[in-house]
């Protein structure tokens, strides 16, 4: 049989279109297939009302895998509520979707945070959270699941954000603040015994210290200056700044000497670009180092003491806590409870007696105070959303304005209402 030229052209212009229709075909299905894997892994906000897995953004720890505990039904929903103005802390914080959880190598990595009300139905999420400084102008939503848990969050003093409203009284099921009877702690610093144990704060009983060795002893030997300061708030509620200043005068008038003070707030400059330097100065030159808060509240201590204690300088501490469940005995010079006067003549007993000096520091051997990890600080959120026990836990504050403000908050409040 003779095939003309014709049709063996024809013929193989057909298998090269069938080929082609093949190959085509087998990209279309690994797109197809590929678009399934992300659908499960990348779920998209779209602002649905739903809870379908493909309309969350969700990130994997495994990219190659998809674990079951990133499933529809193990997804904790947490809802930040914020006003119209720029997010505060510790909500800057918080990454949209579960990023923060997972960065951090949490223990629980399925919760997914979001900003967005109408990212579900306002009682499908988990937990919803309020930050303190937007209390005043946050919208509540306006339906509530009793299996939601409302949770307040602070990191600043109720002296610049007081709850002033009423209906805040038995709203909040949870709290993570930094005061030591919060249901979950949003704290500045550790405090580590010997043996590598956590032990506080809060410490209500210290252990007995025994004096400090010569090589501490030779470490103390350079100190020349009385006293540090780094602060660049230079008005606070707290009146600090006043403080310092009859501090100042009272040790210049009597002793000759002058508080150094560094940043905004004073005539010496030591940038945070250059902390260790910083850090060293304090160590090698002063005695002294001012750990004032910028505000009054029970349990208010920052991570300013950590400048001293870490630096081999006494704090001299002014706040509105009892520094005796954070600071061993002997260890500090509270200005309030002692008074200007007092705290100046100490400062000049340490600096002509080292003997004396010595002694603020016998707690060195045996105890350490170290920063609060960010991811000791966002896991335990995750963690408790997981608990089933806590979850199911029925827990509110009846009187939530007064276990948050200040005494006296009443005034602070009508002055607030006055003012707006």
């Amino acid at each position: 049989m003779i095939v003309s030229k014709r049709k063996v052209k024809k013929i193989i212009l057909l298998m090269l279109t069938a080929v082609c229709v093949y190959e085509l075909l087998q990209i279309v299905y690994l797109l197809d297939y590929r678009d399934t894997k992300i659908d499960k892994l990348e779920i998209k906000d779209t602002g649905n009302t739903t809870k379908e897995p493909a309309l969350y953004e969700f990130i994997s720890e495994e990219e190659s895998a998809y674990d079951t505990e990133s499933t529809e039904e193990s997804i904790k929903f947490i809802l930040l509520t914020t006003s119209e103005a720029d997010l505060q802390f510790p909500f800057t914080l918080f990454n949209k979707d579960n990023t923060i959880f997972v960065d951090n190598e949490c223990d629980y990595t399925n919760c997914y945070i979001t900003y967005n009300k109408s990212h579900l139905n306002e009682d499908d999420f988990d937990m919803v959270a309020f930050n303190s400084p937007d209390l005043q102008e946050v919208v509540v939503p306006e339906i509530r699941s009793p299996h939601q848990k409302y949770a307040f969050f602070s990191i600043e003093s109720p002296q610049y954000h007081p709850v002033c409203n009423d209906m805040y009284d038995d709203f909040f099921n949870w709290t993570f603040t930094y005061k030591l009877n919060s249901d979950f702690r949003s704290w500045f610093f550790d405090i580590y015994d010997s043996n590598e144990i956590r032990i506080g704060p809060p410490v209500d009983v210290w252990s007995n210290f025994e004096k400090i060795d010569d090589d501490l002893k030779t470490r103390l030997e350079s100190k020349q200056k009385i006293a540090a300061w780094f602060v660049s708030k230079c008005e606070t509620m707290s009146a600090r700044e006043v403080v310092a200043r009859e501090l100042d005068e009272e040790l210049l008038k009597r002793y000759g000497w002058s508080i150094d003070v560094y940043g905004d707030c004073g005539k010496y400059a030591c940038p945070r670009r250059y902390a260790q330097l910083c850090n060293v100065k304090i160590e090698d030159e002063y005695f002294f180092y001012l750990a004032f808060e910028n505000s009054f509240a029970e349990d208010y201590v920052t991570e300013k003491i950590l400048l001293a204690l870490n630096n081999y300088a006494v704090p001299i501490v002014y706040g509105g806590a009892n520094y005796s469940r954070f600071l061993p005995p002997d260890s500090y010079l509270n200005i309030r409870e002692l008074g200007v006067a007092e705290v100046a003549r100490l400062m000049h007993k340490a600096y002509k007696h080292r003997e004396y000096y010595h002694n603020y520091f016998k707690w060195t051997n045996y105890l350490s105070y170290r920063h609060v990890s960010r991811k000791s600080q966002v896991c335990q959120i995750c963690a408790v959303l997981n608990d089933k026990e806590e979850m199911q836990r029925t827990t509110t504050y009846p009187e939530f304005r007064n276990w948050w403000n200040r005494d006296g908050w009443e005034n602070e409040c009508s002055l607030i209402e006055g003012l707006f």
